[in-house]
């Protein structure tokens, strides 16, 4: 015959006699399911629906809390993508004399102005000078201002491609907290 354990419910506290080869019992006082645990030592059990539903509310909370984390791993990437845009915009601007920073494309006008503005004053000296003199002073300033034109249009080229990758980088991190706000 096997042996018996004597062990309390978990639902009404009601003593259950069950065999120690045991693993669920009913309660006979309050109909509880109950899983009956075994050590060398000691004899408990733990209601079955309890159990199930603790399982389940476990899940809830771990996929609350992964779904918390995706979200500020989400955020954290979108604060890296504005500090490394505000380094990288810092890199491809021009630094005026006081300081301030200005897109490339912005001043463009104004080199080409006063390019225009110093050929004509080389014309004005050709007109009163030395033609060879006149058509050097010229020809240095045309030069100049092809240099400035072409390294502005480089800047600007850079900070257009900069400016387009932060803007589609931090659509798609958008795109994923959306996404993650909508999800269950």
């Amino acid at each position: 015959m096997a042996s018996t354990r004597t062990v309390s419910c978990n639902g009404c506290g009601a003593p259950l006699d069950v065999s120690a080869s045991a693993r669920f019992v009913t309660c006979g006082y309050c109909d509880a399911r109950l899983r009956i645990e075994h050590t060398d030592s000691a004899v408990w059990t733990e209601e079955v629906e309890k159990l199930a539903r603790d399982q389940k509310r476990i899940a809830r909370e771990q996929q609350k809390m992964s779904k918390e984390l995706r979200r500020a791993k989400l955020e954290r990437e979108l604060a890296d993508l504005e500090r490394e845009w505000e380094h990288t915009r810092a890199s491809v601007m021009l630094r005026r004399e006081d300081g301030t920073l200005i897109e490339p494309g912005r001043t463009l006008p104004w080199v080409l102005s006063a390019t225009v503005v110093a050929a004509l004053g080389a014309l004005y000296i050709l007109r009163n000078e030395s033609l060879e003199f006149g058509l050097v002073v010229v020809l240095l300033l045309g030069a100049l201002g092809g240099v400035m034109y072409l390294r502005i249009s480089s800047m600007k080229r850079a900070y257009d491609r900069a400016l387009e990758l932060h803007v589609e980088r931090t659509a798609e991190v958008e795109a994923k907290l959306r996404k993650l706000g909508r999800s269950r």
